[in-house]
């Protein structure tokens, strides 16, 4: 039988449901783990934008190579993208999530080490390929957690990572460069995201549609075709959004030059910089 919105949103609703188990009990504690692991993402994403000065300086790089680790980066998180879906559909998501995790951590660090350009594209791509691990399954592992009703919350928190992994990223990516030399901010940007790992091990998925009163049965064991996933671009809503995201993405793409502008125009250091626009 449908249930309407007024009543998702109601209190009675839930109550006439099964007691949650205590993983579910612990919903906002795997909020914060899922929330610190989006923002050592984005961290790990955004780093390079305070060292493109100190890497240049180092293996004297063109800004058209520069620009390839921006653009690449990219191009593997388009990719990767319905690739995670499908494998979280086909496996877990906690499986998924905590691989993602784990090998973008290890490419940070990896990072650190190169030694020519080749080395540091491939693991930039790496990086951004395994990091759309993270972005697939975060949010319906979210939605999962909460009921509708303090889901919007839910999601403006986790819409924060975005700022707060940036300006993390710029702040501390100059400082470290400034102090030990630009391959220690990859190896610090690398390690909390292991950390995160071996914590989320002990978090349970949640259930898909467990917080809106789905009873999924059998049917969580069946397998999601490429046809049905392609089915969301039948709702206008969802397109419409798809492309805003677009948009905003291609804007964002001009973050990684901002630093140089300021170098080259205002004569700033990188470290002034990278302070001012975090």
């Amino acid at each position: 039988m449908a249930v309407s919105q007024k009543e998702l949103l109601s209190d009675s609703y839930y109550q006439a449901l099964p007691a949650a188990s205590g993983w579910q009990q612990n919903s906002h504690l795997s909020l914060a783990f899922i929330w610190m692991l989006g923002v050592v993402c984005v961290l790990d994403s955004a780093i390079i934008s305070s060292l493109l000065t100190p890497i240049k300086a180092e293996f004297g790089f063109s800004d058209e190579q520069m620009g390839r680790f921006s653009s690449k980066f990219t191009l593997a998180g388009i990719i990767g993208a319905p690739i995670m879906g499908t494998l979280a559909n086909r496996f877990s998501r906690k499986t998924v999530l905590l691989i993602g995790a784990t090998v973008w951590s290890v490419a940070s660090l990896s990072t650190g080490l190169v030694t020519g350009f080749i080395g540091l594209l491939f693991w930039r791509v790496l990086t951004g390929f395994s990091e759309a691990a993270y972005n697939t399954v975060a949010p319906g592992w979210l939605a999962d957690l909460y009921r509708p009703r303090w889901r919007n919350v839910v999601f403006s928190l986790y819409m924060l990572r975005n700022k707060i992994g940036t300006a993390a990223a710029l702040a501390l990516g100059s400082l470290l460069a400034s102090e030990y030399g630009w391959r220690t901010a990859f190896f610090v940007a690398g390690l909390p995201g292991i950390v995160l790992v071996l914590l989320l091990l002990r978090v349970k998925e949640p259930t898909i549609g467990a917080m809106d009163g789905v009873q999924l049965g059998n049917r969580t064991t069946e397998k999601t075709g490429i046809r049905d996933s392609l089915a969301v671009f039948r709702y206008p809503a969802y397109v419409l959004h798809t492309v805003a995201l677009l948009l905003f993405f291609i804007a964002m793409s001009v973050q990684i030059w901002i630093l140089a502008y300021l170098h080259r125009v205002f004569a700033l250091t990188n470290p002034q910089a990278s302070g001012f626009l975090a």
